[in-house]
């Protein structure tokens, strides 16, 4: 489980990074690289994900 700042749980495969922006990883299988998406907010990155 990934923390903001502050401490505050955001879920499974979510973290916050020092400079303020949320960042997840999606795994694509098949020995392909992790992809890295980045958001300026939760609702935000949540949405790019679902889309992905």
């Amino acid at each position: 489980m990934g923390k903001d700042l502050t401490g505050k749980e955001l879920g499974k495969g979510f973290t916050q990074r020092k400079d303020g922006r949320y960042q997840t990883r999606i795994s694509l299988g098949g020995g392909k690289k992790p992809i890295c998406l980045y958001g300026h907010t939760l609702k935000e990155i949540k949405k790019k994900r679902e889309n992905y």
